[in-house]
């Protein structure tokens, strides 16, 4: 619902509520409203309670209700931001840190669904969720090229079989020790899942579509990073190719299997006076 309705809505609401009518009757209404899947006009009812007594007995719980139910993912990120501010110790703020950590995630904002889950672990560290934190944390460390962080928190989850991110940590690890050519690590962590989670050709897909490559530059804009693709072939250097990410343009050289090509091919690299850097990558 476009946000002008929404606040024309819940000023007509106000006004036609009764100055009888208890917080408590608003609450239930909001609630009812919600179970009845009439989203919208339950936070209405919920946020009234909040604008209305923001310090109230009701306001706590109407204000998570309406972050929980509110049907745009950024809007349920403004929401549970506003009520941790308001009641960082409330009983909910458990679960306020949790959603708003996945929803950092789901948008591909990883910096600030980071900051979340350490937040949440720093203040629940034997939390309900607290394995699929630091599961998520690994994840994200996978994808920013944090190996060390990503093969410590799977390693950790590993050795906890009562865990529901028992099989999916073994399989993360597989990835990790197939990339370096651990072939032993690679066939205990094999062994494990055979037959549990996932099916293995799984792996060797998801292996297929990760490489190691060398960045070894970034440009605002595409003129700049073809100048220095060319500059880079005329000095030697083969198989450089350039990506588009966020705002910028990066130059890469190599697709390779595991770590070590990578390292083997940046040492010839600097040997021409050149720097760059390790990351992972999918195709």
């Amino acid at each position: 619902m476009n946000k002008t309705i929404s606040i024309i809505l819940l000023v007509i609401i106000m006004a036609a509520i009764p100055a009888a009518e208890t917080l408590a009757e608003l609450h239930r209404k909001g609630l009812e409203a919600i179970a009845s899947e009439q989203y919208e006009e339950g936070i209405l009812f919920l946020r009234s309670i909040y604008l209305k007594s923001p310090r109230s007995e009701y306001a706590e719980s109407a204000r998570y209700y309406a972050a929980y139910f509110a049907q745009d993912i950024f809007q349920q990120i403004v929401e549970f931001k506003d009520f941790l501010e308001m009641f960082p110790h409330s009983k909910f703020a458990e679960d306020a840190y949790y959603f708003l950590s996945m929803n950092y995630y789901i948008s591909s904002n990883f910096n600030n669904s980071r900051y979340y889950l350490e937040q949440y672990l720093w203040n629940y560290p034997g939390g309900k969720y607290a394995d699929k934190v630091n599961f998520y944390l690994g994840i994200i460390a996978m994808k920013t090229g944090e190996d060390d962080l990503y093969f410590s928190k799977m390693s950790s989850l590993s050795h906890q079989p009562d865990s529901s991110f028992y099989l999916p940590s073994i399989f993360h690890l597989s990835i990790y020790y197939r990339s370096r050519g651990i072939d032993e690590k690679v066939r205990d962590a094999e062994e494990i899942l055979k037959g549990k989670y996932p099916p293995m050709v799984m792996i060797e897909e998801i292996v297929e579509n990760i490489f190691w490559t060398i960045q070894l530059g970034a440009f605002s804009k595409e003129t700049g990073a073809e100048t220095y693709k060319i500059e880079m072939k005329e000095a030697g250097i083969k198989d450089v190719f350039v990506l588009k990410s966020g705002k910028y343009y990066k130059v890469y050289s190599g697709r390779f299997k595991n770590r070590n090509d990578a390292k083997k091919k940046l040492k010839k690299i600097k040997e021409k006076g050149y720097e760059g850097r390790i990351i992972k990558k999918e195709k």
